[in-house]
């Protein structure tokens, strides 16, 4: 019998995102089944009857609940790239700034973006400070080598930097936390976990930096194409379509999720209106190209 490994999840989920990742290092094949999280499916609440979240691993129609626990299940049951180090001192260590990384630092993080209390800002920065101390001189937390802890911080590379930009939060920046900063870059580079957009071969890799990006390059020409009569203008600007609708979806989900959807506003993204008009359908396209690992626009 063929072994089965099914991922109920959410493809804009970052937590999502740490299962992937993992399966991706270890060349495990699965099968990604898409959560509605307003309608959840009987087989989510099925496998996850306490919490009722995302993700959730099915090994064989066994279920697994909750990413720190899926992560070791996956580093026990399949071989290739360790993500726990062999030393059990060392695997421990490891489980502890994972949990302080998911327990102290990211309900910091959430406060302090939406309070903008200094305070609370400086509680965040205090933590993230602990946290940037443990890679010494290392280009990730265990070296050379992308691990636990570098998969649970690329939580903050998934949607940190979009949010303080847009909150006016300034937190994780790499004047702060330099080394930080580029640990999480590198993982995400590495493994290509969020957007990027390709301009003449030069890359744009944080999300809040492609809409703007979109926003003052491509959409003013992108809707006189749209409604042009002129096709073979159009099909030039399809592309540009496409990504700047998913990823404006993308953002948008992110955001809805946290309770923040107002941070994408007209003041900020004044093209923003014109793209959530767009055509409902094309979302599907975003499915699409969740697989893909970067995007092109045309010149």
């Amino acid at each position: 019998m063929a072994e089965q490994v099914k991922l109920l999840g959410h493809w804009a989920s970052p937590f999502n995102c740490r299962i992937e990742t993992a399966l991706k290092l270890k060349g495990v094949q699965y099968e990604f089944i898409q959560e509605d999280l307003q309608n959840k499916s009987p087989l989510l609440l099925k496998c996850n009857p306490i919490h009722k979240k995302i993700p959730v691993l099915l090994h064989n129609g066994k279920p697994i609940c909750e990413s720190l626990v899926i992560l070791e299940y996956i580093d026990e049951t399949w071989k290739g790239t360790p993500i726990f180090p062999e030393d059990p001192h060392e695997r421990a260590i490891g489980r502890f700034w994972a949990n302080f990384i998911d327990e102290k630092c990211l309900p910091a993080i959430k406060k302090a973006f939406f309070t903008k209390d200094d305070k609370a800002i400086e509680e965040a920065s205090e933590l993230l400070k602990t946290l940037e101390a443990q890679l010494n001189d290392n280009k990730f937390f265990r070296g050379d080598n992308v691990g636990l802890v570098d998969i649970v911080a690329n939580l903050f590379g998934y949607w940190v930097g979009v949010i303080q930009e847009a909150m006016g939060v300034e937190l994780l920046t790499e004047e702060k936390f330099p080394r930080l900063r580029k640990c999480i870059d590198d993982t995400i580079l590495v493994h290509k976990k969020i957007p990027v957009l390709l301009h003449n071969g030069k890359p744009i890799c944080q999300l809040v930096v492609i809409l703007e990006y979109i926003d003052e390059k491509y959409l003013p020409a992108l809707w006189k194409a749209w409604w042009s009569k002129d096709n073979e203008q159009a099909k030039t600007t399809e592309e540009a379509y496409i990504v700047a609708n998913f990823i404006g979806f993308r953002l948008g989900v992110l955001l809805e999720a946290m309770g923040s959807e107002e941070l994408l506003t007209d003041e900020k993204f004044p093209m923003g209106e014109q793209c959530r008009k767009l055509d409902p359908t094309q979302l599907e396209i975003g499915e699409q190209c969740r697989k893909l690992e970067s995007f092109k626009l045309p010149e």
